[in-house]
């Protein structure tokens, strides 16, 4: 699927997953759906219709999504065309200027609407939340979602699973107020159905901790497919977006490599300071050692008990092909332990 060319609008891409690019076109979004396989692309036009009809219907409830443009067929795919947002996703929020408990609050309040609205968003996850400087709140991205009956059940999945993607982003105290003011905007009806809010709000923050487990080891093949954290190239070899071979500092050879890739990937989406995976090739993996450290060793391990990497075997089998390395600055961060320096920063 190539990425249109058109020197008055000059499309910018934004993001690129099997069968979907999305890319910005002046003050339009272009979401171009073409399924990898010829079977399934009967699939396209229905998810590119579903998108600009959900928001359709949400926009006529009067609830905070862009405007939808139109469907289009373009370049062999199918495309929803919608307005562009000037606005920040929550994740990317959380992680420049940190999650507040007001902004949290707002999220929630606006949430609650669509909760209401009988909304069934199966992919609520921090991207597709956005957050403008004046302070409004958009939801995006409904080409899987439906809209049916309100539903207690369909609050507690939703809540929970977004609960879990930003626990390691945001304070427990924020995500409380959030999922405080979603509760409190709910209807009447389902907030009975729901039942206490102070047991709703401290049982979820206990059950994040589970739940991003689990979506964390069902995103980890991410790492190995073109997606938003990872680029295939034609010869097989993957490499981190955003990563520059300059910053290579770490190599690890053999047939373990791909092992030690996964593993310092699951490290990375828990946000535990370690080397972050650059390239792999059929036997070799390269890291580089950028991004945060932990303030010493005591720290490092607070942070794998809080995500629980030590009590399951997927995580105990990721420590066990680690090291913990020690900066001059007194910084720890954890390191494959099969790894060798070749080139790069030396922290």
């Amino acid at each position: 699927m190539r990425l249109p060319r058109d020197d008055a609008r000059s499309p910018v891409l934004l993001r690129e997953l099997p069968g979907r690019r999305v890319w910005r076109e002046g003050d339009a979004v272009v979401k171009a759906f073409r399924h990898d396989s010829r079977l399934l692309r009967w699939r396209d036009r229905r998810r590119a219709r579903r998108e600009v009809d959900v928001l359709g219907r949400l926009l006529a409830l009067g609830l905070p999504v862009p405007r939808p443009l139109g469907v289009e067929r373009a370049g062999g795919a199918w495309c929803a065309r919608i307005e562009w947002i000037e606005a920040v996703d929550l994740g990317a929020l959380a992680d420049r200027d940190g999650l507040d408990a007001r902004t949290a609050r707002r999220v929630g309040r606006a949430l609650a609407r669509f909760t209401n609205a009988g909304l069934d968003q199966p992919d609520w996850h921090p991207g597709n939340v956005l957050v403008a400087e004046d302070g409004g709140v958009f939801a995006i991205d409904f080409h899987k979602a439906r809209i049916g009956a309100p539903s207690s059940a369909r609050f507690e999945r939703d809540a929970l699973a977004l609960a879990a993607h930003l626990r390691e982003r945001a304070d427990d105290a924020v995500l409380r107020a959030g999922l405080a003011a979603w509760y409190r905007g709910l209807e009447p009806a389902l907030a009975r159905a729901l039942g206490d809010l102070r047991g709703l709000v401290a049982e979820y923050a206990d059950r994040a901790r589970l739940v991003r487990r689990a979506q964390v080891e069902a995103e980890l093949d991410r790492w190995l497919r073109t997606s938003g954290v990872a680029l295939r190239s034609d010869d097989g070899t993957l490499r981190r977006r955003g990563g520059d071979d300059g910053e290579v500092a770490l190599e690890v050879r053999g047939a373990g490599a791909r092992e030690h890739w996964l593993a310092q990937a699951r490290l990375l989406e828990h946000r535990v300071p370690a080397a972050r995976p650059l390239r792999l090739e059929r036997d070799r993996a390269l890291f580089d050692l950028g991004g945060p450290s932990a303030a010493d060793a005591a720290g490092l391990g607070a942070l794998v008990r809080d995500r629980a990497l030590d009590r399951d075997d997927a995580g105990r089998a990721t420590l066990r092909l680690q090291e913990q390395r020690t900066a001059p600055d007194g910084t720890v961060r954890f390191v494959p332990r099969a790894a060798r320096v070749v080139a790069g920063r030396s922290e």
